[in-house]
């Protein structure tokens, strides 16, 4: 494994943690890391079995971030560019999932993290008809998931889109309280 990998795959493992304890707050679910792999990015297991876990992240180019801040002073995508792309990722995903060198190909959970776009706004952008397309792939779980909050709360902030159950934004309990105390 090259030096370049190694460290993809450290990065892969702090955002796995990141989410796991979210999403252990959110669903009262124990997951564990059993190991990393590709395709899908690690198994994990539980209670319920073990599972794939891919991580996918949606950023912008370099190029039209500088070009969204200089010509329009955002920060962020628009809600309706940011909701494209994720939809494409998760399409993108599904079509790898049903390859034939695909481990977990039935029990596979996908994780859209999102760098530069909020996952609240999107999910109240998305309409019914999205949510059951996105839904439809057979993934067994879909969360965007927001690392805006990383930096100031330590966290990240989880929007379930399937199984439905966990459908919606889950707020985390800091939310509006001060970062630092």
């Amino acid at each position: 494994m090259s030096d370049r990998e190694f460290g993809k795959k450290e990065a892969e493992a702090h955002d796995l943690d990141l989410f796991l304890r979210e999403h252990l707050r959110i669903t009262g679910i124990v997951t564990r890391s059993v190991c990393p792999r590709e395709r899908p990015d690690f198994e994990v297991a539980r209670e319920d079995g073990t599972f794939g876990l891919e991580l996918t992240q949606v950023v912008e180019s370099p190029d039209e971030h500088f070009a969204r801040e200089v010509l329009s002073g955002r920060d962020e995508m628009r809600v309706a560019d940011a909701s494209d792309t994720i939809q494409e990722a998760i399409y993108q995903k599904e079509e790898k999932r049903k390859s034939r060198d695909w481990g977990f190909p039935m029990s596979t959970i996908l994780v859209v993290q999102l760098r530069g776009c909020s996952g609240e706004d999107v999910f109240r952008y998305w309409d019914d008809t999205i949510i059951e397309e996105v839904s439809a792939t057979g993934f067994v779980e879909i969360w965007l998931c927001d690392h805006s909050p990383v930096e100031p709360y330590g966290t990240v902030k989880l929007t379930g889109v399937k199984p439905i159950f966990w459908l919606g934004v889950h707020p985390h309990p800091r939310r509006g309280s001060k970062p630092y105390g």
